[in-house]
């Protein structure tokens, strides 16, 4: 539909340009840092590998960007605003179906793009670098040519190409896998099914070849890049346990609170992306697509089903970006919603009043969504790095607002090389060790007794996780050896500064046992019972950045982050101020903890230390 691209290109240039003023300027939280740095250096990130997307940044990576994190975080946003404005020849093709097809279809198709484009999920995916924008681009591609593939004269066309855009979809993010039953039913009924069943081949050969893209991924870690997540070369069975992400299976389907909580959430999602007012026209559009095109609407709606599904029996925090594919589909129905509710000719002006959606959410999100000026991660990071003194090594569990932003610092800028991260969580995994093996061998250096003895647990708990765990006595063996492990690092490398971050230090009895330890601003230095300790620091690089990143921001990780760091603070005021009696700094740093939470308990205990 030639008029649709004009259209289109509005709904992507406006979104761009939302997305670049709000785009983060650098590292966020979680897998931002470990994503960048797999695309930089194209290596393996995390399960379930996302081989297409670590292909595309790499390549893109190659233009001259300013830091890799830069030019990630502009094809994440590019990426999106493409997706949102595939959604207009969707929108076209759907309203086409119910008969649509006046002035109203082009209002009401850009009007949805934009309520799709403005919601908050949505806008999640654009400012910093996550796979998720790439998925939606894809799921909005298959089934736009999923419904063209219905024009008897192009179907062999248009099915290619959603085969095409599904595999490549399934190469970028295997949730998409939950939306295809409803998607392919899209695909074979409504039309004469005979001939549906001749053109299976040009909807299946294509897609396998986007799923193929999976084949780089042991070709990639047999290279041994430095982004190395899973080793997958070392076995078919340790590939096929990273693709289909086994390890998170103990998260996926058993946990009933957490998914009472989801589907909580993926109701309050809806409603808030819609702008409430935009259920109506929802539930309208489900209502006229049934009536009219019963097997797009079956389609459909199988399609939001087996989304519901993963988004709610998968027991994580961070479940927001799944809701995607919901959000996509019912944005259609809202707009062929509209179109019903205005289809009268004394009621076709007011197609436009769906422009109330997008610029409700565009007008309430902006400040939540705009950042534009967060430098969270990267300056807490910074700050970790700056209390760790020449050579050290530290061992941390705060992937989320750390680990992964300092492998991305260490990997591609080349920040403190010297410092040697180890992510504790990371070690109960198979490759891990190898590869830290490989990557630092003086680390491990007289350690073959303790890595040997634990990997030999590890491997079988690995193997089968559920007939390991019911063994009498096997979990309590390999927690013990986990512990030798750890204490093996610690004396392995004596000589060397040694740091864990307070999650760490309090949340493995036995570990570290003999030591005593020292407050270095978010880490804790570990030192030999006897030893005489060095000077406690009070190092504030980088905590201006942190504190005014963090101002004002109540989001879950926001809060997670700032208790860390009003921690660090607390600790190193009380330094400040007994140990070197320097009163400007303590208040200083109070000045910090305030702005970030002046309710806080720590806050509060510090504003009694001096009056």
């Amino acid at each position: 539909m030639k008029s649709s691209w004009g259209p289109a290109l509005v709904v992507g240039i406006l979104t761009f340009s939302v997305w670049m003023l709000t785009r983060a300027p650098g590292l966020t939280y979680t897998d931002s840092g470990e994503l960048a740095a797999a695309a930089s250096v194209w290596g393996v990130a995390h399960p379930s590998g996302y081989p297409l997307f670590t292909l595309l940044g790499h390549v893109w990576l190659m233009l001259p960007w300013p830091s890799a994190i830069v030019g990630m975080g502009i094809l994440c946003a590019l990426i999106v605003s493409a997706a949102c404005a595939s959604m207009v020849p969707l929108m076209l093709v759907a309203l086409q179906r119910i008969g649509t097809t006046d002035v109203r279809a082009t209002v009401i198709a850009v009007g949805s793009a934009l309520a799709l484009a403005f919601a908050a999920v949505t806008w999640q995916q654009a400012t910093g670098v996550e796979v998720y924008g790439l998925n939606m681009l894809l799921l909005v591609a298959a089934l736009w040519a999923t419904l063209r593939s219905h024009d008897p004269v192009h179907a062999a066309r248009y099915t290619v190409l959603a085969g095409l855009f599904s595999g490549l979809a399934i190469a970028n993010h295997l949730s998409i896998v939950f939306v295809l039953p409803g998607a392919f039913w899209l695909w074979y009924a409504g039309t004469n099914r005979a001939e549906r069943i001749q053109l299976l081949p040009w909807l299946i050969a294509p897609a396998l070849i986007g799923v193929t893209l999976y084949a780089l991924l042991p070709l990639r870690s047999a290279a041994e890049p430095p982004i190395n997540w899973g080793m997958v070369h070392r076995s078919w069975e340790a590939f096929l346990y990273h693709v289909k992400g086994t390890q998170f299976g103990v998260w996926m389907f058993k946990d009933s609170e957490a998914t009472n909580r989801n589907l909580k959430f993926i109701v309050e999602t809806v409603l808030t992306s819609v702008a409430w007012i935009g259920i109506v026209p929802v539930l309208t559009g489900v209502v006229s697509m049934i009536r009219k095109q019963r097997h797009v609407a079956i389609g459909l709606l199988l399609m939001v089903l087996g989304n519901v599904v993963i988004t709610a029996g998968y027991a994580i925090p961070d479940i927001e970006s799944y809701v995607i594919p919901t959000l996509v589909v019912l944005t259609m129905l809202m707009g062929v919603g509209v179109a019903k509710l205005t289809e009268h000719p004394s009621r076709v002006r007011m197609a436009y009043a769906i422009a109330v959606v997008p610029l409700f959410s565009l007008v309430s999100g902006w400040k939540t969504n705009d950042l534009s000026d967060f430098r969270g991660v990267e300056a807490y990071s910074r700050w970790m790095l700056a209390n760790a003194d020449s050579g050290a090594v530290i061992i941390s569990h705060q992937w989320d607002y750390a680990v992964s932003a300092l492998w991305y610092l260490q990997t591609v800028e080349g920040v403190r090389p010297d410092v040697v991260i180890i992510d504790k969580e990371l070690l109960r995994r198979t490759w891990y060790l190898p590869h830290l093996r490989r990557t630092m061998p003086d680390v491990f250096e007289g350690l073959d007794a303790e890595v040997e003895a634990y990997m030999t647990m590890l491997e079988l708990f690995e193997r089968d996780s559920d007939a390991f765990m019911e063994r009498k006595g096997d979990a309590a063996l390999i927690q013990a050896r986990f512990i030798d492990l750890l204490n093996g690092i610690l004396r392995g490398n004596a000589e060397r500064p040694l740091y864990v971050t307070p999650e760490v230090a309090m949340g493995e009895p036995g570990f570290a046992a003999g030591y005593g330890s020292v407050q270095a601003g978010p880490l804790v230095r570990l030192v030999p019972a006897g030893d005489v300790p060095p000077a406690a620091k009070v190092r504030l690089d980088h905590v201006d950045e942190l504190v005014a990143s963090l101002t004002g921001r109540d989001g879950r990780l926001d809060k997670g982050i700032r208790q860390m760091a009003i921690a660090g603070l607390t600790e190193t005021a009380v330094i400040a101020l007994k140990e070197r009696q320097d009163t400007a700094t303590f208040r200083r740093i109070v000045d910090y903890a305030r702005q970030m939470d002046a309710r806080s308990r720590a806050v509060r205990y510090l504003g009694t230390l001096l009056p």
